[in-house]
């Protein structure tokens, strides 16, 4: 954890906003009252461009089925992120369809070059400009484009700690209208549920009256309602035991803040979590808490609290996706790690310091354990849109072998090759029994995560290989999803997570021959290397590696129809 930080303020703004009481026990229908059948949330990975892209495809998937309008919830992690904010606060001039891209059922109607009797979407050389991922085709998103926006925004004076995210809101928001700042970067921004709760913060703070406020969409007829979005990101702190750690930090329309209290603490060995604010003033320092003074009898209570400047939807998803900060620009890591002001909002005012702020993916690279915080959501769908597919161990072990995000939430840590999967907790069974190997309860990646008992990872391991397989001897057969029923929670203060049971479908990103085998022999023949699974570095990609793991990740889903109709209480 890096702790040079610098505590001098910029200009600086007062404000009225809102404190939440949160710990665990938190509801979407606290924030957000509607029936919705099977009280399904739905987790978009991480995974940049590549996750972002199959989340486009796997939302336009759900809604061909029906079954977007009817999802509770959504949590997204980095790349996936991108897609979904876009999509949950897309302003109401701009249609769902031409945002995901139309849904094409027969993959043998795709064409490289669209002849006039091809169905709308179907030429996989071609991307809209009206689509989330023609933003992602451009060359200024390519490693190289991407550079070169960070050093002209710090030509203009952006602060290093939030210049990845005014890039990634130029190049990924700006299309939608979802992008506003001054010309050195400052956002002139926020983000809400709708425009009551926009205009209650400009009546509050006449300083907010000619900033644009970008509300939840209010579908037309025919699009999906928005479910209750939350965006993840992680916080560098130090937990009990004195270990550099991520604790997690969710963002929604109606708060932004640590919702769990982790046993941890900050850079400035301030204490963390367990209530949250207003988005647009968090990064912000507290000066007073208006009104109740006890913050933990009040569920919600008015705060003063002192900006340098709005914390806008593109600084939300931007930290959420900060793993291209530190993989691009290493050497200079520490200057554009994204920072920003943290308070515990229970804290004895004045509060709040600077502090590092990480890629979601660092904490949960899934968001399954922010979806487990809310005790009305019932079933989880997981999109698990990784580097690699599923396959089996070449190293003598002949196990399965699943995306790194998967083994922390049953405790054990990545597949270790000649080793196994280990577990974080020492006296806890290994996998395979009697595996050679350091069980270090101090682990870095993810000790933290463990949701769901250790004995239910193993039928998880065989439940994948034979959907990818489909019950044969080989990987990447049919789309790979597995559902996992009675999947009991396990208790998680570090996230804010209470014991209860789920079902769990799991869709793991591979190829699949059957869906290859029915695109025309052109079409087969011209499959972008890599597909599905394109590097997590391959910020640029093409039209045709767009459309072709799109109209992939939208398949997959309708192949799984009956279990998703069957979570949705349809069957």
């Amino acid at each position: 954890m890096r702790e040079t930080l610098d505590a001098t303020p910029p200009a600086t703004l007062d404000v009225r906003a809102t404190a939440l009481r949160t710990g665990a026990g938190l509801s979407v229908d606290r924030f957000i009252a509607r029936e919705t059948p099977g009280n399904v949330g739905v987790a978009l990975s991480g995974g940049g461009s590549r996750s972002a892209v199959a989340s486009m495809g796997q939302l336009r998937g759900l809604h061909a089925l029906g079954l977007l309008d009817e999802v509770r919830a959504i949590a997204a992690v980095s790349g996936g992120s991108w897609l979904s904010a876009a999509w949950t606060f897309l302003p109401r001039e701009f249609a769902d369809e031409d945002f995901l891209g139309p849904y094409v059922a027969d993959p043998g109607e795709l064409v490289l070059v669209g002849p006039e009797r091809a169905p709308p979407g179907a030429c996989l050389t071609e991307v809209a400009c009206s689509n989330f991922a023609h933003a992602i085709t451009r060359k200024d998103f390519t490693a190289v484009g991407l550079t070169a926006g960070v050093a002209a925004f710090s030509k203009r004076g952006v602060p290093g700690g939030r210049v990845w995210q005014a890039v990634i809101g130029e190049r990924l928001f700006a299309p939608f209208g979802l992008y506003a700042a001054s010309d050195d970067g400052q956002p002139r921004s926020f983000f809400a549920f709708d425009e009551a709760a926009a205009q209650a913060a400009r009546d509050a703070n006449p300083g907010l009256a000619s900033a644009t406020a970008h509300v939840v969409k209010q579908p037309h007829a025919g699009e999906a309602r928005r479910p209750f979005y939350i965006c993840n990101v992680g916080l560098e702190v130090r937990d009990e035991l004195g270990e550099p750690a991520i604790a997690p930090l969710q963002g929604t329309p109606f708060f932004v803040g640590v919702t769990s209290q982790p046993a941890a603490r900050d850079a400035w060995n301030q204490r963390i979590g367990g209530a949250a604010v207003t988005p647009f003033c968090f990064g912000g320092q507290l000066l007073d808490r208006v009104g109740p003074t006890d913050a933990v009898a009040d569920d919600e209570h008015p705060i003063a609290v002192r900006i340098s400047s709005l914390f806008s939807l593109w600084d939300l998803v931007g930290t959420s996706s900060a793993f291209y900060a530190d993989f691009l620009f290493d050497r200079q890591r520490d200057g554009i790690v994204p920072r920003y002001d943290y308070f515990c909002p229970a804290a004895d005012p004045p509060a709040g310091q600077p502090n590092h702020f990480v890629d979601g993916g660092s904490v949960d690279t899934l968001g399954v354990t922010a979806l487990l915080a809310y005790e009305d959501i019932d079933s989880l769908i997981v999109f698990v849109n990784g580097p690699e597919p599923v396959e089996r161990s070449t190293d003598g072990l002949d196990l399965v072998i699943v995306d790194r995000g998967i083994p922390p939430l049953f405790g054990y840590q990545p597949y270790r090759e000649g080793v196994g999967y280990l577990p974080y907790a020492a006296g806890a069974p290994a996998i395979p029994a009697g595996a050679c190997g350091d069980v270090d309860p101090k682990a870095t990646d993810f000790r933290h995560d463990r949701v769901f008992p250790e004995h239910a990872f193993a039928e998880l391991l065989d439940g994948l290989w034979a959907a990818t397989s489909g019950g044969g001897e080989r990987a990447g057969v049919e789309s790979c999803a597995f559902l996992q029923r009675s999947l009991k929670v396990q208790a998680n203060a570090w996230f804010g997570v209470r014991e209860r049971v789920v079902d769990v479908l799991w869709f793991h990103l591979d190829p699949a021959s059957t869906w290859t085998d029915q695109l025309r022999p052109v079409v087969a023949a011209a499959v972008p290397q890599r597909w599905p699974n394109y590097p997590t570095i391959e910020t640029g990609l093409s039209a045709p590696q767009v459309n072709y793991l799109a109209h992939f990740t939208a398949w997959c889903v309708a192949a799984r129809a009956p279990e998703l109709r069957e979570l949705f209480g349809r069957s």
